[in-house]
């Protein structure tokens, strides 16, 4: 309930009101869902309101290689608008349209739970959840909606605690943490590399020509202008819930100094913070050597062209190790009120994220300043851990296991 509330009052009242009618009309089309034949070589795809994740690189890899009829259900039609300029296979949620490949498609394939494609329409199909990160972070008794299952949860967000018929783990210890925490049979878990994963591991001529096919002009651009720079950082901390938009105000503590410190170096740094996170960079026009990313853009095609993470207790950590000769700066400043506010962990945050630890912005500057290489020496163990056998998993692994389903 504590969840409840505290999402309640992050909308606006018009935004509850339709939330609330959309529910109302929704519960007869769940009921509906379950009586309608459904195609079984359909395979829709989504994710919240942009065209990123785990599920957009599975569903490309299926236009490209299989004959599957496969789709891509859009929350936005600035999204349908962006993949049909790239002749992309893809249709608005509510459309007839959208409703009706709902209503029919046999494989449902989502980042973290059906309502990124329409739970409503998903009664009576296969359900692969793809999930959106490794890491160290607990899910049990914590202040998430995860934590929550009361009655009123279930009525209001019954996808929180829907079964899947598949679920995506990577290696032992994550199938035994998201078994637990997540209230999974293990027999529905299988252990692969995430599709953005596997996109990460190949080399920057494929990644290149697949920007080129499929991403937006400006993500070439900014490669493109990247080659200005000695180094590039990239700024990626994982979604707090307590400290809402004000986040980078407890994160840097003079924004002017770090970008002047970048500056000195001829170092740009990409800021890259969660949605709910929503900074105004553009209150200080002089920061030229910090750019602010859209939120909602897949910043996946950029990694492999940064230089240096910096990060927290994000997944986005282990994603960054299983590409070669990358860089890492942990950023926890605020270690002990996140595991008191937010998540706790389920191993020792400190030994299992191998390499350099800044605990203040004084010390990131001089960092920053004074140029120090932060390569995590022997990483290989802790990809093996997350990663379990990564190196023999790959797209076509992942397909497989999916199409097996009867």
């Amino acid at each position: 309930m504590n969840y409840i509330i505290k999402i309640l009052k992050r909308h606006k009242w018009r935004r509850l009101l339709l939330e609330l009618f959309l529910l109302i009309i929704n519960y007869p089309l769940y009921c509906i869902s379950f009586l309608l034949p459904r195609q079984k070589d359909k395979w829709i795809f989504g994710n919240k309101v942009s065209f990123s994740d785990n599920a957009k690189y599975l569903y490309l890899y299926l236009l490209e290689h299989t004959e599957k009829n496969v789709l891509w259900i859009a929350s936005n039609r600035k999204t349908v608008r962006d993949m049909r300029n790239k002749g992309l296979p893809v249709f608005f949620k509510y459309s007839l349209q959208g409703l009706y490949h709902s209503l029919t498609a046999k494989y449902y394939v989502c980042t973290v739970a059906t309502n990124q494609i329409n739970f409503w329409t998903s009664a009576g199909a296969y359900k692969i959840n793809l999930w959106h990160g490794v890491g160290l972070k607990s899910y049990i008794d914590d202040n998430t909606s995860l934590k929550d299952k009361s009655f009123l949860s279930k009525i209001i967000m019954p996808y929180s605690c829907e079964k899947y018929d598949l679920f995506l783990s990577t290696s032992d210890l994550m199938t035994k943490h998201f078994s637990k925490s997540l209230s999974i049979s293990e027999k529905n878990i299988f252990e692969g590399l995430y599709p953005r994963c596997c996109f990460l591991r190949q080399d920057k001529n494929y990644i290149l020509k697949f920007i080129k096919r499929y991403e937006q002009d400006q993500i070439l651009e900014m490669i493109e202008d990247f080659e200005k720079y000695n180094r590039i950082y990239i700024y990626m901390p994982t979604w707090r819930l307590s400290y809402g938009c004000r986040f980078l105000d407890y994160a840097f503590d003079d924004i002017a100094l770090l970008n002047e410190t970048l500056k000195n170096r001829n170092s740009l740094l990409l800021l890259k913070l969660h949605p709910a996170m929503h900074y105004d960079l553009y209150r200080n026009k002089y920061l030229h050597n910090i750019m602010y990313l859209d939120p909602y853009m897949d910043v996946y095609p950029l990694l492999p062209f940064t230089d240096v993470l910096i990060t927290d207790y994000s997944s986005i950590y282990y994603d960054y190790l299983l590409m070669n000769n990358k860089e890492c700066i942990l950023y926890d400043f605020d270690y002990n009120f996140y595991v008191s506010n937010e998540f706790k962990f389920i191993l020792d945050y400190k030994e299992y994220t191998p390499g350099v630890h800044v605990i203040c912005f004084k010390d990131l500057i001089l960092l920053l300043r004074d140029n120090i290489p932060c390569h995590v020496e022997d990483s290989e163990w802790i990809l093996n851990l997350f990663w379990g056998d990564y190196t023999a998993h790959d797209m076509e692994f992942l397909f497989n296991k999916i199409d097996s389903i009867k």
